[in-house]
């Protein structure tokens, strides 16, 4: 057995992994120190918290693909698979950015006005929520992230800023 996995195996039982109450979240360790997964120091504060860049990557990644499987799994993947991408990708924009149990508790009107594929409707609504203010605060008229949604739900193309 090489060293890394000796080390490694010595920290699984120290450090917890396989614990069914391993942290996914900041916990203060026996010293009072913010700490994390198995035992990755933060700091005295979560100020000081700052993750490499490859991790924030993983997050996003593993973010991303929640909405997409969420976003298949409320409209069903055969639905969901026949939308162009710029509507498939303006689905899991309101995913990632309010949350899935948001979109599906609170927003059930508008599943069924995307499952009616009723686009002009969409295209209004999204303007209406306090999601539009929330991503574009400063309310600039089609310039926001609102407007690019808006536009994509519309058009079932990716608007014209995002140049793909």
């Amino acid at each position: 057995m090489k060293f890394e996995e000796k080390a490694i195996k010595v920290f699984d039982l120290d450090e917890g992994k396989g614990s069914p109450n391993r942290p996914g979240q900041p916990y203060l360790d026996s010293k009072g120190y913010w700490t994390i997964g198995r035992g990755h120091f933060i700091g005295k504060d979560l100020t000081t918290l700052k993750l490499p860049n490859f991790i924030i990557d993983l997050l996003f990644e593993h973010d991303l693909m929640r909405c997409i499987r969420e976003s298949q799994l409320v409209f069903g993947a055969a639905f969901f698979e026949s939308l162009s991408d710029a509507r498939k990708m303006a689905i899991i924009t309101l995913f990632f950015t309010m949350g899935g149990s948001k979109v599906t508790n609170q927003f059930q009107d508008t599943i069924e006005k995307i499952l009616q594929r009723d686009w002009e409707d969409m295209a209004k609504r999204v303007l209406k929520w306090q999601w539009a203010r929330d991503v574009d605060p400063r309310q600039r008229p089609g310039e926001g992230r609102d407007d690019r949604i808006s536009y994509m739900f519309k058009t079932g193309e990716f608007h014209p800023e995002y140049k793909l």
